[in-house]
């Protein structure tokens, strides 16, 4: 999914402006105060890094402020984003969705100050009866069987879901549908693109949190069990006789303050983990000369910084997570 519309309504400063449209890169210029930051901190809360909180809620112009009191805000922010979908998104869609989309999809999640969970919902085709369901693959097993019996769908049998449910969703396609809000289905959040904001972040620090996450991974594989664990065994022999030996008048000790402790024993347990302790950063000019970034001012490491975020998305996306079909970077 690639985004390519955005818009945020009620959020700080952004009361109610224009969709912005997202170009590869997409640069926002304006005043101080003018909704940049505003803007990158909506997209996180629409990605699910952060939840507005009661600052969070624009204040309503021209409200009557009574002597004494704050300024009235809104009670509801809603962001919305559109996105176009490749082949294999549109495939994927189309098995839970009653009407298959196109290229394009309009999602929306809407926070309510009332309410801890935001609602997230896309511009879907639903029933035109009210009565019928507008997202099936929420429902529970017990009331998909409740409906077909109701409605004289024919039940598959069995104890499995996925038959019930195919069976409801293939009559609900059959049925007049009109356009409207619907629940985000699960498989459409598993396919959002990945959102990192970049804030002034230390590029060494960054670089560092990304390739212990790819470090980790490296760390489970068998081979590499296989080879601590052959490690640990040798150290272990090597050390703890030493060690032990140094412990052992422990007891005569400990029995000074309580005479009823007849010994005292202790097992040094080795740390062999092989953590990622530093991952220094080396840069060479044209010149031939290193680089000495701490000498550099905020800006050029700044950009080191935003180049180590492109180069993670593309490069080294850790091992064993959902592969996602784009990236968003979004630097302040």
């Amino acid at each position: 999914m690639k985004l390519y519309k955005f818009k945020a309504t009620h959020f700080k400063c952004l009361y109610d402006p224009g969709c912005i449209t997202i170009h590869d890169p997409t640069v926002l210029i304006g005043c101080n105060d003018g909704g940049k930051t505003a803007t990158i901190e909506a997209l996180d809360c629409f990605f699910g890094n952060m939840l507005p909180d009661s600052d969070t809620y624009s204040y309503i112009p021209d409200a009557p402020l009574e002597p004494g009191s704050d300024r009235s805000c809104e009670t509801e922010i809603t962001l919305e984003a559109k996105f176009t979908l490749n082949s294999q998104e549109v495939e994927l869609l189309r098995e839970v969705l009653l009407v298959p989309p196109t290229e394009y999809v309009h999602i929306r999640k809407v926070f309510r100050s009332d309410e801890t969970s935001p609602v997230f919902e896309m511009l879907t085709h639903i029933p035109l009866d009210p009565n019928l369901p507008t997202a099936p693959h929420l429902l529970k097993m017990q009331e998909i069987r409740e409906l077909l019996g109701e409605y004289n769908i024919t039940n598959p049998g069995g104890t499995a879901l996925a038959p019930l449910l195919e069976a409801l969703t293939r009559w609900l396609r059959q049925q007049p549908t009109k356009e409207n809000w619907a629940p985000v289905p699960p498989q459409m959040e598993g396919i959002l693109p990945l959102y990192q904001v970049v804030i002034g972040e230390d590029p060494e620090d960054t670089i560092l949190r990304m390739l212990t996450v790819e470090h980790r991974q490296l760390l489970k594989q068998p081979e590499t069990l296989e080879l601590l664990q052959e490690f640990k065994t040798k150290v272990d022999k090597q050390l703890r006789a030493p060690l032990e030996a140094k412990t052992a008048s422990l007891a005569q000790y400990v029995s000074k303050y309580l005479p009823y402790i007849k010994d005292a024993y202790v097992n040094p347990i080795f740390d062999v983990s092989a953590k990622l302790q530093s991952a220094p950063l080396t840069l060479v000019g044209s010149d031939g000369n290193r680089i000495d970034l701490s000498a550099r001012g905020a800006g050029t490491r700044q950009q080191v910084t935003l180049a180590v975020f492109e180069w993670n998305s593309e490069t080294i996306q850790p091992s064993g997570e959902e592969e996602r079909s784009d990236t968003i970077i979004a630097f302040d």
